[in-house]
């Protein structure tokens, strides 16, 4: 029997502990471990984070300005040939792909070997699955579990939310957004 698609998903909380916990389900490593970023400016606030970092997840609220910019950048587009990189297909998973973003894109040596996480990364460096169908399954079976979680009541899945989760990675001495 063929599985549903997943066209919408309850987004994730912005907290430390649920992604630190998604990620190590997924295989990473318990050497690493998300946490808050309280400033990205303040030097007092900035040295109280580990380093180095592997990625950063950044939520943020979507607003005119940011819309304007996502159109524009769509017609100028960056060159992610150095990161693992996939579209978002699925309504209010921002949060799931600035995961999977952070995750896939950090040595390998911070996965757990046959992973979940590792598995999804040789899939996609080897082109043998759909990205789209890769997180589907994903979606499918281990998402609802840190969707639910948190301090705050999830909205819906089908709701329309003005938060957004982005991904920033280093590769090859370059800092992308994913």
């Amino acid at each position: 029997m063929e599985s549903a698609t997943v066209n919408a998903v309850v987004p994730l909380e912005s907290n430390p502990e649920i992604f630190t916990k998604f990620a190590s389900d997924l295989g990473l490593s318990p050497l690493l471990a998300f946490c808050d970023i309280y400033s990205l400016d303040d030097p007092d606030l900035l040295c109280f984070l580990p380093r180095p970092m592997q990625a950063v997840i950044l939520l943020f609220p979507v607003t005119q300005k940011y819309e304007e910019f996502k159109n524009k950048e769509q017609v100028e587009p960056v060159d992610y040939s150095k990161v693992i990189w996939m579209k978002q297909v699925v309504k209010n998973a921002c949060g799931l792909y600035a995961l999977l973003h952070a995750l896939l894109n950090i040595p390998k040596g911070f996965m757990v070997q046959n992973s979940e996480l590792s598995k999804l990364r040789l899939n996609l460096l080897e082109h043998t699955k759909d990205p789209a169908e890769l997180v589907q399954s994903i979606a499918q079976t281990m998402y609802s579990t840190y969707s639910t979680q948190g301090q705050t009541e999830a909205p819906p899945a089908e709701d329309n939310v003005d938060l957004h989760f982005v991904c920033f990675v280093e590769k090859k001495r370059r800092h992308l957004r994913t």
